[in-house]
């Protein structure tokens, strides 16, 4: 038997017993296999990836990345978006699979949002108001680890990933670096260069 969870990181909002509840309940279990689905990368990785969680080396994890470009734009052909939506999309969301699908939805479902850009924006702010506590519990995670926070809203602004911090040693930054790029808040997408993997974690931390 196999039994498939989607958007399993939403799990992480029931906290901590909840989750060793769940982890106790599957785990007797014979012959069934189970696979755990999740857009927000940084949720399931508290879930799957963080040693102290119930579900650490629960299973094999697999990264799928974002969603191919092409395919996004065949959605927006689809739910007729004019050039300037779609690339406001492309732009801030990323093809984040989660955050993009979402959009489509959502501006589909009220085209109003998606007739130009100054729309748009407010949709993205009614969305950052709608993850507010997701965003806070994320922020409140990174800052347990002093300058995390600093290092990342560096990297969300596209600033050297020491600024504001010159008096911290290089190998100082590449420590909180490495540790972001572990937690699953950043990615690298070429030598020295990192981008955040929340789109709307961005966001929230350019403006």
């Amino acid at each position: 038997m196999i039994v498939f969870f989607d958007e399993f990181g939403e799990l992480y909002h029931l906290g901590e017993m909840v989750i060793k509840l769940f982890r106790s309940v599957l785990q007797p279990h014979k012959h069934v296999s189970y696979i755990f689905a999740g857009s927000q990368e940084t949720l399931m990785n508290h879930i799957f990836v963080d040693k102290s969680s119930a579900f650490y080396r629960f299973g094999t994890i697999i990264y799928l990345g974002v969603l191919e470009e092409r395919e996004v734009i065949d959605y927006f052909s689809i739910a007729k978006f004019n050039i300037e939506i779609s690339q406001s999309i492309l732009t801030m969301l990323g093809c984040h699979p989660y955050y993009t699908s979402k959009a489509i939805q959502d501006l589909y479902n009220s085209p109003m949002l998606a007739k130009n850009n100054v729309n748009f924006i407010q949709y993205i702010n009614q969305l950052l108001n709608d993850e507010h506590s997701y965003l806070d519990m994320l922020i409140q995670k990174i800052n347990h680890k002093r300058f995390s926070l600093d290092v990342l809203s560096n990297i969300a602004r596209g600033l050297p990933n020491n600024s504001g911090l010159e008096h911290k040693s290089r190998q100082y930054i590449s420590n909180i670096i490495s540790s972001l790029q572990k937690d699953g808040y950043i990615r690298n997408i070429h030598r020295g260069v990192y981008t955040l993997t929340d789109p709307l974690l961005k966001i929230y931390l350019s403006n």
